[in-house]
């Protein structure tokens, strides 16, 4: 009798902890009152109610650490799109860098171009100065060679002028030597002619070249004069010291310029007469026209050099300035063959971004991958939800129909009443790569429930009287998931103030019935086939009802958190 009065105090006990936890969690407006049942039942109620608390807890801390991983990989994520808009920023940097640097590699490349073309021109130039250099100095040699020739021919005259024998000479007043005076004092008449007939020869020739000299100066003057009269001449006077050939040359040039005037029907104008002779005219004027052509021509040197040597420095500047840019260029072409440390650096660099780049792109195949599953997983969820709502209401008709009871009209419309079918979640893009699995602790219980899809090796019990429901073809769905959607609409919805300051503190510890550890050793088959018949047969008509209304509310209630969930998924993906 003490031992039943002690069993009846530990299952009050157990039972009025429970309630308590039932209120404090939310899962029940009332308290349970069990005492229509026996003790056997009342502790087999209770033993299924702390497993399913134990149930939802573990489904709680699930809930948990996927939240927090939830909100890791979001702050992963933003954190890594922040570094891929960085790094894209860079990478357009360095790409307007780049085409800077081809840009004034083209401006480099054209510069060098026009530099060549201009060197090349300056080398023609130095080319054709070296060719009139050596054509000047040909024609002065050949000038010497003339007047050496006609040295030698004017000797040549003067010898054959001379007697064909020559005239023997004798020495009539020899000297002696050591004598300072001949000996008879006497003329040399023969000697003495001899050199006064050269000398008045040499004078005749001179004379004779001066008037030729001056009788050509004086015509290649005229014909100046005459063709400086027409348009677009310019007057050049000689002097009549100019040189032979110089003379010769301008001569025979001016005779062309007047044929050509003459053939092109230009009549050069005649000179006016004045009271000088002509002779003496011609002479004033070549003497005139001498010294301006010996001023004109010095000054024309004078400019000349003065040209040459201002062209003879820019030629050096441009050389120096082409050998500049020639040297660069090799640089360039060096550094384009052979990288610099810069290059190296960028290369370097490019090298990191596009690795970065690689990690960003296997992180968000990663990312949805996992999204995808997250999303496959509501899903399912929803669904065995709603099948687990479903199987309970047939439960209970199905316990009500076996204790002879009757259904009340709210649960009659309630079951009747259709299931809304979760939303169909939009077909997220499937990815290539193999989505990670996540490691999933399932809840196991040692002793299942006969509603449990963990009793599958308990047989069932088969009923006494003819079902009147159909038979269930669906796979059974576990309590733990009711549980689990249970405490996500509580946590989204928030609780009240009496239950939001229980929750606030674990109101039991760590051997209370929700904090108490797993024990290893579960109890034999027979055990919970003899638990599942005595807890199946021992339910009545009320308490089923009250069941199967809790689970047509519950199934009623997550339509709203359920189309919360799926807008939240769709704004995620």
């Amino acid at each position: 009798m003490s031992t039943h009065a002690g069993n009846a105090g530990s299952s009050s006990v157990s039972i009025s902890s429970l309630n308590s936890q039932l209120l404090a969690h939310g899962y029940a407006k009332r308290p349970l009152n069990l005492s229509a049942l026996s003790d056997n039942e009342q502790a087999n109620v209770s033993y299924v109610v702390s497993e399913l608390l134990g149930a939802s807890v573990a489904n709680l801390s699930l809930v948990e650490d996927l939240n927090a991983r939830y909100r890791t990989l979001e702050f992963e994520f933003g954190r890594e799109r922040k570094a891929r808009e960085k790094a894209e920023r860079l990478n357009v940097k360095l790409e307007t860098d780049l085409e800077g640097y081809k840009a004034r590699r083209g401006e480099v490349e054209r510069r060098l171009a026009l530099e060549e073309r201009k060197t090349e021109a300056l080398r023609q130039d130095v080319a054709q100065g070296r060719k009139a250099l050596e054509t000047v100095r040909v024609a002065a040699q050949q000038e010497a060679k003339r007047s050496q020739l006609k040295l030698e021919k004017t000797l040549g005259q003067l010898a054959r002028q001379s007697p064909i024998a020559p005239p023997s000479f004798e020495l009539m007043n020899p000297v002696p030597p050591g004598a300072t005076a001949p000996v008879a004092p006497g003329a040399l008449p023969l000697l003495e002619t001899t050199l006064q007939e050269l000398q008045d020869i040499r004078e005749n020739l001179q004379t004779e070249t001066e008037a030729f000299r001056t009788i050509i100066v004086s015509t290649s003057n005229a014909l100046n004069d005459a063709l400086a009269a027409g348009p677009g001449r310019v007057q050049q006077v000689a002097g009549p010291a100019a040189h032979p050939r110089i003379a010769d040359a301008k001569l025979r040039a001016l005779v062309g310029d007047v044929h050509a005037a003459l053939v092109s029907g230009v009549s050069p104008p005649m000179r006016d007469g004045s009271g000088e002779t002509e002779a003496e005219a011609e002479e004033a004027e070549a003497r005139r026209r001498a010294a301006r052509e010996r001023e004109r021509i010095e000054a024309d040197l004078r400019d000349r050099v003065k040209d040459l040597e201002v062209e003879i420095a820019i030629v050096q500047g441009r050389e120096a300035e082409a050998k500049k840019v020639v040297e660069e260029m090799a640089k360039l072409n060096v550094g384009a063959s052979v990288p610099k440390t810069t290059d190296f650096e960028d290369a370097r660099l490019r090298d990191e971004l596009l690795r970065q780049k690689r990690l960003l792109d296997a992180e968000r195949e990663e990312l949805r991958a996992q999204a995808v599953a997250l999303s496959e997983e509501r899903v399912a969820f929803d669904a065995a939800r709603d099948a687990h709502a479903r199987e309970q209401a047939l439960v209970a008709v199905e316990v009500t129909t076996e204790t002879g009871g009757e259904v009340t009209e709210l649960t009659l419309a309630e079951l009747a009443a259709p299931v809304e079918e979760p939303e169909s979640a939009p077909p997220a893009a499937v990815s290539t790569t193999p989505p990670r699995k996540t490691a999933q602790h399932r809840y196991a219980p040692h002793s299942p429930s006969p509603m449990s899809p963990h009793a599958g090796a308990s047989p069932r019990r088969t009923p006494q009287r003819k079902h009147v429901v159909a038979k269930r073809r669906g796979p059974k769905t576990p309590l733990a998931r009711l549980v689990l959607e249970r405490a996500a609409r509580s946590s989204e919805g928030g609780r009240s103030s009496s239950s939001s300051g229980s929750s606030s503190k674990n109101p039991f510890g760590r051997d209370s019935v929700l904090g108490e550890s797993r024990r290893p050793n579960a109890p034999s088959e027979q055990h919970a086939q003899r638990k599942v018949s005595g807890s199946k047969s021992s339910l009545t008509a009320p308490t089923a009802a009250t069941l199967a209304r809790s689970q047509a509310k519950l199934a009623a209630s997550g339509a709203a958190p359920r189309e919360a969930k799926a807008s939240a998924s769709r704004a995620w993906r």
